[in-house]
């Protein structure tokens, strides 16, 4: 099984540390070392991003409960104010509207072949 993201961050910076301590004595590894850092840092960019983006998906999660909250709230309020000022008529026309209509069966329809 493949290591997880933070593990494999760290062997690479771990290689990286090494790597450039022993750089003098290993010549020809300038290129790959650089490609390594290139993508370490890619790494920690994306890593950062996807932590400010969880963050942000949190929150938004909580201000999409907070209104729906209190947008029942509100309709509870206008429906109990229908209620009070109207009558039931208005409130059963309102639920009338608001409750969907189960659909009618096609006539007519394509018959399956007898056999």
């Amino acid at each position: 099984m493949g290591l997880s993201p933070n593990k494999l961050l760290h062997d690479w910076e771990v290689l990286v540390m090494v790597m450039r301590s022993n750089e003098a004595s290993l010549p020809g590894i300038a290129p790959y070392l650089m490609a390594l850092e290139r993508a370490l840092a890619r790494a920690h960019a994306a890593r950062g991003m996807r932590d400010t983006l969880q963050v942000s998906l949190q929150d938004m999660n909580l201000r999409l409960r907070e209104s729906l909250g209190s947008g029942s709230d509100a309709a509870a309020c206008l429906r109990n104010y229908l209620n009070k000022a109207f009558g039931t008529t208005v409130t059963d026309l309102l639920r009338a509207e608001l409750v969907p209509q189960p659909k009618t069966e096609k006539k007519g329809g394509r018959k399956a072949k007898k056999v």
